[in-house]
């Protein structure tokens, strides 16, 4: 299975958004499947998606600019834009953990504001990252199939330190 990384990515993306326009729907009724949820997406940003994008997903990029040789000027809104990516993967792992572990203490007001918050941040960093992405395809074309090889080997290695089947029940549960 050649694993395209950017597609896999936009698809963890679009997963992640159903299920926090579907945990914002309980907030107010089922904080039971709420808390669940909040946990297993926590594990899956944290133990999944983040490290395809630190371990594999950055590192890249930032080796298809070296391929497409556009210059450091052309890149340069992207590399500033890297760090702070990185950055918003502690500030959301924070928060989830906030949630997560001491979020049924909170008053419904605080969570519910908490929770916004955090979906904010998620939808806006995957945002900026479909963005970043679509830029440098622009700029540079298709990502150089060595680079892909690279990418593709090492995304299955994280999922499936992560768990094949917990990341197949993840992307794939009904959200009813």
């Amino acid at each position: 299975m050649e694993l395209d990384l950017r597609e896999e990515i936009h698809r963890q993306h679009l997963r992640m958004r159903e299920v926090l326009e579907f945990m914002s729907s309980m907030l107010n009724g089922d904080t039971q499947t709420f808390f669940l949820l909040i946990n297993l997406l926590g594990d899956f940003v944290v133990r999944l998606h983040s490290r395809l994008e630190d371990e594999v997903m950055f590192p890249m990029l930032l080796s298809w600019e070296d391929a497409c040789g556009q210059g450091v000027h052309a890149w340069e809104g992207e590399r500033k834009l890297i760090p702070r990516l990185k950055a918003d993967h502690k500030l959301i792992e924070t928060l989830g953990n906030a949630i997560g572990l001491r979020g049924k203490e909170f008053e419904p007001s605080i969570l519910s504001k908490r929770f916004r918050q955090y979906s904010k941040i998620i939808l806006e960093h995957n945002q900026n990252e479909e963005v970043m992405v679509e830029r440098i395809s622009k700029k540079c074309g298709e990502v150089p199939q060595k680079l892909m090889a690279v990418a593709a080997g090492r995304t299955k290695q994280i999922v499936d330190e992560f768990g094949r089947d917990k990341y197949e029940e993840f992307m794939r549960m009904q959200l009813l």
